[in-house]
């Protein structure tokens, strides 16, 4: 079950801090505008992306990882399985990213990569 949380929000920038968690992965994330909190808290299958998705290496460790980084404020090393050339999938949250993925790297491997920041898309 994905739970959506608001941690905070500024109604003059319309933007807000939001936890998204499933059990043993949780991810804090950016969204930018924010119109409807309610609608935000209520959506179960968020529209993920990872921006500077760099690092993407084959893992053979299947479990999915969610790890914040220190890069910046958003950052993490996440671990999933490939779904297509531009998402992967960390637990049960479907995460585009804005690189490919290296073409020697197939659907259904487990990779490891960073990114500089996770956007909640609304």
């Amino acid at each position: 079950m994905i739970d959506i949380s608001v941690i905070s929000y500024d109604k003059d920038a319309d933007e807000a801090d939001i936890q998204i968690s499933t059990g043993n992965i949780s991810i804090l994330c950016y969204a930018q505008p924010v119109k409807d909190l309610k609608a935000v808290c209520a959506d179960k299958d968020p529209v993920l992306c990872a921006f500077m998705a760099r690092d993407i290496v084959l893992d053979e460790n299947p479990d999915p990882i969610a790890l914040k980084t220190n890069e910046a404020y958003y950052a993490y090393r996440l671990r999933g399985v490939v779904v297509s050339e531009k998402q992967i999938k960390v637990g049960e949250l479907l995460i585009g990213i804005d690189s490919v993925i290296p073409r020697d790297i197939m659907p259904g491997q487990s990779v490891v990569m960073s990114c500089s920041r996770i956007d909640l898309i609304i």
